[in-house]
This record gives C-alpha cells, sequence and structure tokens, in this order.
C-alpha cells in the first residue's frame, strides 16, 4: 500500500512540475489580445476619473494619453522669483506646460515659492513630474473646472510667458484668458501627462 502512496505522490507531482514550466504559465496580459487590453484600459480612462495622483481633464485622439490635474490647488504664488527676467518659456500648446516649465526653473532657480517651482515640488500622488501648465493646458483644464473641482473663482496661473514682466492667466470665473504682471499673487494648479 505505502509503495501505490508513494507511486501516486511521484507521478503528481511530475505531473505538476511540467505543467507549471515557465514556457507554461502565462500571465493575464500576456493572454490577453491587444483589444482586450487597450479596452480595459480605455475603461479606466475618461474625463474625471481618479488615475494616477489626480484627474483628468483632457484625453487626446489616441483615447490612451491626455491630462491630469491635481486634487487641489497647490497655493497662491507669484510667477517670478523675485526679479523680472525673460525665461524663454513662451509656448502655449497643448503639451508644452513641462517644458515650460522646465525653462521656468532653470533661470528662476530651484529655491523660492514661485509658481512653477510650487508645481515641480508637488507630490500628489506619489508621482514627482507635476509643472504648471501651458496657456492652452490651463484653457482645457478651465472647461473641466466643474469635473475636477476645487477652484477658486479667481485667476490661475500658467507657465506661458508674455514678456520679460507678465505671463499669462486664466480667470476660472468668467474662463478668460490675460496677461498680468508676473509679481502679481494668483492660484496654482500643477497638472502631470500620461
Amino acid at each position: 500500500m505505502r509503495t501505490k502512496t508513494n507511486f501516486f505522490f511521484a507521478a503528481f507531482m511530475l505531473l505538476f512540475t511540467v505543467s507549471c514550466t515557465k514556457e507554461n504559465i502565462k500571465s493575464p496580459s500576456a493572454t490577453a489580445s491587444s483589444e482586450e487590453h487597450a479596452a480595459a484600459l480605455s475603461d479606466s480612462i475618461y474625463i474625471g476619473a481618479v488615475y494616477d495622483g489626480g484627474i483628468i481633464f483632457w484625453i487626446d485622439t489616441s483615447g490612451q494619453h491626455g491630462l491630469i490635474a491635481a486634487t487641489e490647488d497647490q497655493g497662491t504664488a507669484t510667477w517670478y522669483n523675485g526679479t523680472f527676467v525673460t525665461t524663454g518659456a513662451t509656448s502655449s500648446a497643448l503639451g508644452t506646460g513641462s517644458k515650460n516649465t522646465r525653462k521656468i526653473i532653470k533661470v528662476q532657480g530651484r529655491s523660492g515659492e514661485y509658481a512653477a517651482n510650487l508645481c515641480r515640488k508637488y507630490r500628489g500622488g506619489g508621482y514627482d513630474d507635476w509643472f504648471l501648465p501651458s496657456r492652452n493646458e490651463i484653457k482645457e483644464l478651465y472647461k473641466q473646472k466643474t469635473t475636477v473641482g476645487g477652484f477658486a473663482s479667481d485667476k490661475y496661473w500658467s507657465s506661458t510667458e508674455f514678456n520679460t514682466n507678465k505671463a499669462f492667466v486664466e480667470y476660472f470665473d468668467v474662463g478668460k484668458p490675460n496677461q498680468i504682471l508676473k509679481d502679481a499673487v494668483s492660484y496654482v494648479r500643477a497638472i502631470r501627462s500620461f
């Protein structure tokens, strides 16, 4: 009886070992088709979804990339860091806020509590790639202000510089852009891309 039990145990272990080799085990993502993966991804990507540390407020035409807003303001601040200088952060288009933010910080320094630096220091959701939105990114954020929530009825800085003394803001009470002096205090809301 004992040899019969040992035989069945050995046969079971052999079968288990053969069926569990690396070649025979597939992760769920490896067995899912690319269409299934895209469908699962698109189910979690939509305007207003809580995603990657914030709330999605814009999605590109691929449906898989876009922009996320922080869930709260990072405070109020000036655009400049104490001196009127030209930073070269003049891009307005969607997708240029991060580049503008890098330019602003390169010229104005990593110390100080100015708008671009507040965004760069923000660590919402554990991410460290937040930035001050460009002029068109802040306009898109305004369009979704109710969905994202938590905005003041006041002006918010963009990362787009107008000239040495002024930068663009978006008025969240009326949805109008304007350029104002960089030493004015305005609200700051960080965004990031995915």
